[in-house]
């Protein structure tokens, strides 16, 4: 009985918890009272594994959520850090679009339909346009992409993947991406779709450890030797052979290669670009600037046939 009274004395101490609104949403008003929510959120089964006992990843998911319009509990279900890039699920970055007072309505093909027809179509109209975006991602685009199958060179792995397990879906959500990034940037801000960011190649970012410079040995000029009774001094003897014929030296300098032209540099490059390291045309100006207009416009041309190569 008395540790009974003790609980129940102890409990009506508990300073309480008022509730911000009806609903049960809590409404931190200091820094250390979201902190400790997101703590406790993070203990609990409701956050994905990737953020599980990371209270700053979880407020870094709240903010980055509020900013697209997702609630907090949302936007742990709709964002996903990949290959290093905060994303929006398919399906979340669709609801953000279609709450965005600009869209008027989104239509696209289902996944069936997508994969009957050979592509992927989305339409997204805005309210303050009267012509509508649309958007298709082909199977053919798929292909030249290494999308289609699954990008893993092993077989195994490959049928594993989205691109070989739901083709359809993922035409669906390439066209989906297009679609609703062309017509209503303002709602998505430049986010990636999930499904996007997955297909590409992780690549390494670190920047490379600065080189410090190495002090300059000086060089002293060599005293020239005295010259010999007949004229000739003590080094040139030296390199005469008994027979006394003078032998050709070598020079062991190394030979400087040929610089590169601009136009040269600019080709190989772009010849290196790839799907997901593709730059913007504002990319060429460095390689454009003060050329003449016949090579600005083969160094254009180069960038143009890149870009249909790779079916951007």
């Amino acid at each position: 009985m008395a540790e009974e009274t003790k609980a129940q004395t102890l409990a009506t101490q508990r300073e309480p918890r008022p509730l911000a609104k009806i609903g049960f949403t809590f409404l931190p008003q200091t820094w250390e009272q979201l902190y400790n929510y997101a703590k406790e959120i993070a203990q609990t089964d409701f956050v994905p594994n990737d953020l599980r006992g990371k209270p700053g990843a979880v407020l870094a998911c709240w903010q980055f959520g509020q900013e697209v319009g997702l609630a907090p509990m949302a936007a742990l279900q709709s964002i996903a850090v990949i290959n290093g890039r905060p994303s929006l699920w398919g399906d979340g970055a669709l609801a953000v679009v279609r709450a965005n007072p600009l869209c008027e309505y989104v239509r696209e093909l289902r996944p069936d339909e997508a994969l009957k027809a050979g592509y992927g179509e989305c339409t997204v109209k805005r309210r303050d346009d009267d012509v509508p975006i649309t958007r298709r991602f082909t199977k053919e685009e798929a292909e030249i992409a290494g999308l289609w199958g699954g990008k893993s060179t092993d077989a195994a792995k490959a049928k594993l993947e989205p691109w070989s397990k739901y083709p359809g879906r993922m035409l669906q959500m390439r066209a989906r991406a297009w679609a609703m990034r062309d017509a209503i940037p303002e709602a998505l801000r430049g986010i990636s779709i999930r499904e996007e960011v997955e297909d590409m190649e992780p690549r390494d970012v670190t920047p490379e450890p600065l080189k410090v410079p190495q002090p300059i040995k000086e060089e002293f000029a060599q005293p020239v030797p005295p010259a010999q009774p007949n004229g000739d001094s003590a080094v040139e003897d030296a390199r005469q052979p008994l027979g006394g014929t003078p032998t050709e030296e070598k020079s062991n300098e190394p030979t400087e290669e040929p610089k590169k032209s601009i136009e040269e540099v600019a080709l190989a490059e772009i010849a290196k670009y790839t799907d997901a390291t593709f730059p913007r045309a504002s990319a060429l100006n460095v390689y454009l600037k003060g050329q003449s207009g016949k090579i600005q416009a083969k160094i254009c041309q180069a960038y143009n046939d890149r870009k249909k190569e790779l079916g951007l």
